[in-house]
């Protein structure tokens, strides 16, 4: 698939790829840091969520919305050696920074990035070993950033698609907060009026790798119909887990980056419960 590398390909490959580790803790902001320092593929840089590839929460934007300034993101990659040509692999424990990384990757013009299928524990059980010693930084890279609008969707692209059935909404949650059976995270329970529920798991098997295209499109049946897709999740973090899955099988998609967790905060939003 053209968005992964398997952990054969990095090992053979590593010397001339950047390597970056986005393992994180939704829950414990300091654990990814931790986990990095005791061990990571040798030569990787750690890119942490809440301070790299967020800003600080304000009333609007979700739990985990884009840094105010998309350059203090590129200088971070730059400061890895990152630019505009370069092939990127970045893994984490369970696809879903990772994915989020990937996505702001593309939404910055950075083509050539691509997930370690499966995370970290797909390197591990090749034999493959893993080192705590630090990653020198190396000579600063250079990135033409140009940002993609098609990447991205937000709060008025999200009221305009409630009403028009040629755009389709994908929550990525899963069914039980989809429907509002449950929610133990935001403060409102429930789904966006005519979103389709389509948890992102279901494009991943057990050991965290991505299914088989043809297993994806089953998934996505009928997706394909619609002029427009825009993914979201709780806070613009796993959804990119489905965006690319979509895009394996020739689906463009957007990312509402502010996700459940911005939609919520505006009094005039309706919401839904159930299944459907």
């Amino acid at each position: 698939m053209k968005n992964l590398a398997d952990a054969k390909y990095l090992h053979e490959n590593m010397d001339r790829v950047v390597i970056i580790d986005a393992t994180n803790n939704f829950m414990i902001a300091s654990e990814g840091r931790e986990k990095y320092d005791k061990r990571h593929i040798r030569g990787a840089f750690h890119i942490d969520l809440k301070m790299d590839m967020c800003r600080p929460v304000t009333k609007h934007g979700g739990r985990d919305p884009l840094p105010e300034d998309m350059n203090s993101f590129r200088e971070k990659l730059e400061q890895f050696g990152i630019s505009t040509d370069s092939e990127v692999i970045v893994y984490d424990e369970d696809m879903v920074p990772a994915s989020r990384f990937w996505w702001m990757c593309r939404y910055i013009g950075l083509k050539n990035v691509k997930l370690l299928d499966g995370g970290i524990n797909s390197w591990t059980e090749n034999g493959y070993e893993l080192t705590d010693e630090p990653s020198q930084l190396p000579q600063r890279g250079s990135i033409d950033m140009k940002l993609d609008p098609e990447c991205i969707a937000d709060i008025d692209d999200i009221r305009k698609a409630i009403w028009d059935d040629s755009v389709l909404i994908i929550d990525s949650r899963s069914s039980a907060r989809y429907s509002g059976r449950e929610e133990l995270i935001d403060v409102k329970a429930g789904h966006i009026p005519g979103a389709k529920n389509s948890f992102y798991e279901k494009v991943l098997r057990s050991d965290g790798k991505y299914r088989s295209l043809d297993e994806i499109r089953m998934v996505f049946e009928g997706f394909d119909k619609y002029r427009e897709v825009i993914v979201h999740c709780g806070s613009g973090v796993s959804g990119p887990v489905n965006i690319i899955a979509l895009d394996e099988i020739g689906i463009d998609s957007k990312l509402y980056v502010g996700s459940w967790s911005d939609y919520i905060t505006y009094e005039d939003s309706v919401i839904a419960t159930g299944d459907i």
